[in-house]
């Protein structure tokens, strides 16, 4: 969690550089699915209702305008949710376009946190994991005037999640998620 928390302040501070130069930032909104695994090492474990996979996704994301290697650096933040979990990450990347089209890779980290006890018990564990993340992302963007661009994108991101349940000393399980696939659709906005 701590972890995290600086990761966020960097990227806040970070995006107020992409605000103050000459640089471009978008919103996206749509849906992840992030895979679940559960392995039972010991013992019979229940889980209190099967996680669901699919999220709505907000991304805050900037780009800067002068390029590395002939990519473009990209920043984002993203908050996803359903009745389950709740997964943020922060991404840093390079992409490259191809008139309309790009693509790119991310790194970054994210957390992961269970709304409620995976078990269903009185136990008052806070359940929450992070991970480094790595993936790719390929996109659209699509001029609606010389500042404002529709954005279509779409992430393939690996991570290695893992929640241990140790209700008894008789009885323990791990619950994973390794890749979470992404669609969002939004405005970009060019200084």
């Amino acid at each position: 969690m701590k972890y995290f928390t600086q990761s966020l302040i960097i990227l806040l501070l970070a995006s107020s550089a992409l605000l103050a130069s000459n640089n471009s930032i978008g919103i996206n909104i749509g849906q992840s699915h992030s895979n679940y695994h559960q392995s039972n090492q010991t013992g019979s474990i229940i889980l209190g209702n099967t996680p669901d996979e699919t999220f709505n996704s907000y991304e805050l994301y900037g780009t800067l305008k002068q390029d590395i290697f002939g990519m473009k650096p990209y920043l984002s933040y993203t908050y996803s949710s359903n009745d389950d979990l709740k997964h943020q990450y922060i991404l840093v990347g390079l992409n490259k376009y191809y008139h309309y089209l790009y693509g790119g890779i991310v790194v970054g980290t994210g957390e992961m946190k269970w709304r409620y006890n995976p078990l269903n018990s009185s136990s008052d564990n806070d359940y929450i994991t992070t991970s480094l993340l790595g993936g790719i992302q390929v996109g659209i963007e699509y001029k609606i005037t010389n500042s404002i661009a529709l954005n279509l994108n779409t992430k393939v991101l690996y991570h290695n999640y893992d929640t241990k349940l140790n209700p008894s000393t008789t009885a323990t399980a791990e619950i994973t998620h390794n890749t979470t696939t992404s669609f969002g659709m939004g405005l970009k906005y060019s200084f």
